[in-house]
């Protein structure tokens, strides 16, 4: 009976370390299916989860800037106005100081949070809570024959 016990319990122990290795190769798809663009919800959820973990760089640890890189124009996560608004606020920068117009400050949160949007009429809206006290800012979003993108970010500043 222990020797049952022993093998099952090895058993286990194997399978849960062979799920662990498989799970860590798993790589964010970096373009959206129409599956993610399904929904209000999976978009914001799936742009703000890629553009976090943008700043690392899985390879090497370095700092990557998701800004100065454009990765926000390689996914379809967003109109192309909201594009071109992020490229213009950007080209606007001095040496003074600058603010990321995505996550609306001037550090990078430790984490983002969002309740249910507000939906009417093809169009949302979420409230985005950031790590920072009493830090959020607005996303919005239109309903648009491929899916739903982001086409607004209101940071209240």
């Amino acid at each position: 009976m222990y020797s049952t016990l022993r093998t099952t319990l090895l058993l286990i122990v194997v399978l849960l370390i062979s799920a662990c290795s498989t799970a860590s190769k798993t790589e964010i798809q970096s373009t959206p299916t129409s599956a993610t663009l399904y929904s209000a919800e999976a978009v914001v959820e799936a742009f703000y989860s890629d553009y976090l973990s943008y700043f690392e760089d899985p390879a090497t640890g370095s700092f990557r800037n998701p800004l100065a890189d454009r990765m926000y124009a390689n996914r379809a996560y967003l109109t192309q106005d909201l594009i071109n608004t992020i490229d213009t606020i950007i080209a606007s920068f001095d040496d003074m100081g600058a603010y990321d117009p995505i996550l609306c400050a001037q550090n990078i949160p430790d984490y983002i949070t969002f309740g249910q949007p507000i939906i009417n009429a093809g169009k949302a809206t979420f409230m985005i809570e950031t790590s920072f006290d009493s830090h959020y800012f607005f996303v919005h979003l239109n309903k648009e024959a491929d899916g739903w993108k982001i086409n607004t970010i209101n940071c209240d500043f």
